[in-house]
C-alpha cells in the first residue's frame, strides 16, 4: 500500500503542482503530467488488493490533494487540482460500487494468450522500455477517440502481448534511467534503424 502511494505521489503531476513557478507550466504539460496519475489511480481501483488497502491509497493521495495550495492568480493549477479531486472521488465511488454491487463487475472469460514473446535472449526489457518510451513519446499509439495513450497504459499493452511482465515502478525507473542517460540514450533505436537500412 505504502509503495502505491509512493508511487502516485513521486509523479511529475505533483512535483508540477508544488512547483515555485507555476506560471512557466503550460496545459500540455499538466495534461500529459495527469493522464499518467489518473491511470495510476485507475490501477489503484482495479488492482487486487483488498478493499481497505484501496480505499486508504485513495484517501491518503485525496487528503495530500487538499494540502496543495495553490496562489489565487495559478488559475491553471486550480483547474487542475480541481479535475484531480473530482477524478479520485469518481474511483472511490467506483470502489463503492464494486463491493456493492461485486457481480458488475466479475472478471471477463480470460482470452487467449499472445502468441508473441519478447527476445529476452537477444533484447533486455531495458530495450524494451526504450522502445516503449520512444513510442509514447512521439503520440503514435492512440486510443479511439484519437488521443495518444499514457506512458503506462502502453507499457501493460506491450508487456501483455509480448509476454513481459513490467511492473509500474520498473516501467518509471528504466525510463527515467533510459532519458537520463548521458552517452547512447537511443542505443537500441539506433540498433532498429540500422537493421532497418541493412535489410
Amino acid at each position: 500500500m505504502r509503495q502505491q502511494i509512493n508511487v502516485i505521489l513521486n509523479c511529475q503531476l505533483f512535483e508540477m503542482l508544488q512547483d515555485r513557478y507555476p506560471e512557466l507550466l503550460t496545459s500540455n504539460q499538466l495534461a500529459t503530467a495527469f493522464e499518467e496519475v489518473h491511470a495510476l489511480l485507475q490501477e489503484v481501483t482495479d488492482g487486487a488488493e483488498s478493499f481497505s488497502d484501496k480505499y486508504r491509497v485513495l484517501t491518503f493521495v485525496t487528503a495530500f490533494v487538499n494540502g496543495i495550495n495553490p496562489r489565487p492568480k495559478d488559475e491553471l493549477v486550480k483547474r487542475t487540482i480541481k479535475i484531480l479531486k473530482e477524478c479520485i472521488k469518481a474511483e472511490l465511488e467506483l470502489l463503492q460500487k464494486h463491493l456493492i454491487y461485486p457481480s458488475l463487475f466479475a472478471p471477463r472469460p480470460d482470452q487467449s494468450p499472445s502468441p508473441l514473446y519478447w527476445n529476452n535472449d537477444k533484447y533486455t526489457k531495458r530495450d524494451l522500455i526504450e522502445l516503449v518510451s520512444a513510442l509514447g513519446a512521439s503520440g503514435a499509439i492512440v486510443d479511439s477517440s484519437g488521443k495518444p495513450i499514457s506512458y503506462i497504459q502502453l507499457v501493460k499493452l506491450v508487456s501483455s502481448k509480448l509476454n513481459s511482465p513490467i511492473s509500474d515502478k520498473y516501467a518509471y525507473k528504466e525510463r527515467d534511467y533510459v532519458t537520463n542517460i548521458k552517452h547512447n540514450s537511443t542505443a537500441f533505436l539506433e540498433k532498429l534503424v540500422r537493421s532497418l537500412e541493412n535489410n
